[in-house]
């Protein structure tokens, strides 16, 4: 997971920083040179005075408006063409975003948790019948092209809510007065988000493919009924750690919903009912065992 995450941020959120800090120069440029006066004062301050004048400085009053005024109108335009800088820097992403090489990427990771959650299973079943996965292993659905294509799309969502963070604070910047080092810790936090996004992805779609591929496992070995099992640590939800030890037919969950998908990055796991395979299905697993 982590290092999924490491490269969904390598190629996605890194990327989308260069195109940004191209253009910050610029950006800071035009802060630097906004009227702090007309800036800092505000809408409200401005329309204070006019409400607050005796009539003896009204004409003063409606002067400092308007000049507050026009600077504020400045600093707005200001603002607005620092954010079509942040627009070509997401443009230039955009034209630097490879679908498909991010595509074969994301399901190489694909493959190595299928293989995770395929050990797991063999752990399992090793531990309670003595057979290991590779004697009675039947084919199942591949789920890796539509996982990853799937992750593509999630992971494109990354520098959309990037850039709109950072027009958001840019224009914030421009209309309220912010310095210049304010906006550039807030250009860093909104780049810190972007590195939260992707590892909540990672994390989250390679623990609903391996909940998927191991329940796709047990029933192609005949199982239909698991236990729903908890991580036992302070992050688990009040929903899973209700249904911790409570069994479930693999068709249908608890309420419709398997272990891995009660909600984002859920961790649980299913423990299977391997009743179905002790007995006959145990003795041939075993003769195939000993043949290979």
């Amino acid at each position: 997971m982590r290092a999924y995450r490491d490269e969904i941020v390598g190629r996605v959120c890194e990327v989308a920083l260069h195109c940004v800090e191209r253009e910050l120069p610029d950006i800071f440029h035009a802060l630097a040179s906004r009227s702090d006066d007309g800036a800092a004062i505000g809408f409200g301050r401005a329309a204070q005075l006019g409400e607050a004048a005796g009539a003896k400085e009204e004409r003063q009053a409606r002067e400092q408006a308007g000049r507050f005024g026009r600077e504020l109108r400045a600093a707005s335009a200001q603002g607005e063409r620092a954010a079509r800088a942040i627009d070509r820097a997401a443009r230039e992403l955009a034209d630097a975003f490879a679908p498909a090489a991010l595509r074969e990427l994301v399901a190489r990771f694909g493959e190595r948790m299928d293989l995770h959650a395929r050990l797991q299973l063999d752990q399992q079943l090793r531990s309670a019948i003595g057979v290991p996965l590779s004697a009675i292993e039947k084919p199942t659905r591949d789920r890796i092209e539509e996982w990853a294509a799937r992750n593509v799309d999630l992971i494109a969502t990354i520098p959309d809510r990037y850039f709109d963070r950072l027009r958001r604070d840019v224009l914030d910047a421009f209309a309220s007065g912010t310095s210049r080092g304010e906006l550039s810790e807030r250009i860093e936090d909104d780049y810190g988000a972007s590195e939260s996004d992707a590892d909540r992805i990672a994390r989250d779609q390679l623990l609903k493919l391996a909940s998927d591929v191991t329940h796709d496992r047990m029933e192609s070995l005949g199982v239909l009924r698991a236990t729903w099992r908890i991580v036992q640590d302070e992050s688990v939800c009040a929903d899973c750690e209700a249904n911790e030890g409570v069994e479930y037919s693999l068709d249908e969950g608890i309420d419709g919903v398997l272990p891995g998908h009660c909600h984002p990055i859920d961790r649980c796991w299913p423990e299977p009912d391997l009743e179905p395979l002790i007995g006959g299905g145990s003795e041939g697993a075993g003769e195939s065992e000993d043949d290979a």
